[in-house]
């Protein structure tokens, strides 16, 4: 037996609970930009994803608040860059924290005391002890009737050494936090290896 829900028949708030519930679990993208007066600015979003290989873009959407645009987007579209970064359980706290709405041109860096270090190729900083920074230029906005939507190109990924193995991601190492539903999150998960139905052997790697 099957539950159906209309989005035109019910709350918005209440079928964003259903909706989002189940696109579950979802990366989390803890992203730093840069306030106009140049202090940092930190929040998570969860509606993010990749979006192209070659070259490598991510795609995140970002929320409205009453209608007006969230202060990351501001920066976004005003500095054309930002860093994206995967947490683990251990900061879990801190980004949850830096989803508290702030005064504009308020840092959640300095209110939470998030370390910074500077980023590699661009002026946004990164935040420290994340498992990666994803150091992004602004490739496309778009305009959706209550998100602002980023296609963001990756111009340079910096990894902590502990979670990559062969020149690749160990998999049994990663655990990044993610996001389920409401304020429920988690990092672990059972895995399984199959073989890929078009080939005769494991391919440990994406095309």
């Amino acid at each position: 037996m099957k539950k159906d829900f209309d989005p035109n028949l019910i709350h918005p708030r209440a079928f964003y609970s259903l909706f989002s519930g189940i696109m579950a679990p979802r990366l989390i993208a803890w992203i730093s930009s840069l306030n106009e007066d140049q202090s940092v600015n930190i929040a998570p979003y969860s509606f993010f994803s990749g979006a192209n290989t070659r070259p490598p873009m991510v795609v995140v959407s970002i929320g409205s608040n009453k209608g007006q645009k969230k202060d990351t987007s501001i920066n976004i579209l005003r500095e054309k860059e930002c860093v994206i970064h995967m947490a683990s359980q251990a900061l879990i706290q801190s980004v949850n924290l830096s989803a508290k709405k702030l005064k504009r041109n308020e840092s959640e860096a300095s209110a939470f005391g998030i370390e910074l270090t500077d980023s590699v190729k661009i002026v946004t900083p990164s935040i420290k002890h994340t498992i990666f920074q994803m150091e992004c230029k602004l490739h496309q906005h778009i305009t959706l009737p209550e998100n602002d939507m980023f296609i963001l190109e990756v111009i340079h990924l910096s990894i902590d050494e502990k979670y990559v193995k062969n020149g690749q991601i160990d998999v049994e190492n990663y655990h990044p936090l993610t996001r389920l539903m409401g304020n429920y999150y988690a990092t672990h998960y059972e895995m399984e290896k199959l073989l890929h139905p078009d080939l005769d052997t494991l391919d440990e790697s994406e095309s």
